[in-house]
């Protein structure tokens, strides 16, 4: 019997590996991966980044308090799940909702610099697609290390209730709430305004290597340190193009991906 999800990670890593190639033969040829399409000044979004910051400390901190890891959720009940689920996607679309109301205080003019720019959806979607592909091959080399950490319970909670349970309904929010809301609420919060605040005073690699270690921090141990591959990935693209469709395309693949996979592995 043909495995599916082995099949289709096998052609994600070939095509993965064909972006690595363009990758080196440009790098080699001295040629820029991405033409900056940044504008050069910006308006400071003093309440986004007081919201976004406060936001991510709480965040940090709920990490740190005993008994407060998601991991403890039992994931083989139904209701259980469904409950952590629609919490949590409720708290995405708040964070969401105000930090656009907040960057929206700036103007239209204002958003468009911070990337919220739908005059070339196309060509940003094509960019993020590529995006994901070039985040495989670190995002598995980094997996790869911390294999002998990994534990069915320090899986992301996630991935443990698909693989536990997979009714329509749960499928149904967890998909609403890892592929389509978590990459609009962290995208903003992590690159539109904490990596688009450091770099007005720190060099645009040290705002991404910072902006990349607190995104994979705040999704805990052993998860961070597969996911600081593809936080580079989104904060170079973010910093090279300056388009927030950009990250959140690719951030939603690499999120569907995983939902998919998990789906289709004979353990689900």
């Amino acid at each position: 019997m043909v495995d599916i999800a082995s099949f289709l990670q096998l052609l994600i890593l070939l095509a993965s590996m064909t972006v690595w190639g363009g990758i080196i033969q440009r790098l080699r040829q001295g040629q820029p991966l991405l033409t900056r399409h940044v504008p050069a000044t910006r308006p400071r979004p003093y309440l986004s980044v007081a919201i976004a910051l406060s936001w991510i400390l709480i965040q940090s901190a709920t990490m740190l308090i005993p008994g407060s890891s998601t991991h403890s959720v039992d994931k083989f009940d139904e209701g259980v799940a469904l409950g952590l689920l629609l919490y949590n996607l409720c708290i995405q679309v708040i964070t969401a909702c105000v930090l656009i109301v907040s960057l929206s205080c700036l103007g239209r003019q204002g958003l468009t610099r911070f990337g919220f720019d739908l005059r070339h959806v196309k060509e940003s979607i094509s960019i993020g697609i590529l995006g994901y592909f070039a985040a495989v091959v670190p995002v598995i080399v980094a997996n790869l290390a911390i294999l002998p950490l990994r534990t069915e319970d320090n899986q992301h909670i996630f991935l443990q209730i698909l693989n536990a349970q997979q009714s329509v309904p749960l499928v149904a929010l967890m998909s609403a709430s890892a592929v389509i809301m978590a990459p609009i609420e962290e995208e903003l919060l992590y690159r539109v305004i904490f990596q688009g605040v450091l770099q007005r005073y720190l060099t645009p690699w040290a705002s991404i290597m910072i902006s990349s270690a607190v995104f994979s921090a705040v999704h805990g141990f052993p998860d961070a340190i597969g996911l600081f591959p593809l936080a580079l990935v989104l904060g170079f693209l973010y910093w090279r193009t300056g388009s927030y469709l950009t990250i959140v395309a690719t951030h939603a693949v690499f999120n569907g991906v995983t939902v998919l996979l998990t789906l289709l592995s004979p353990q689900g």
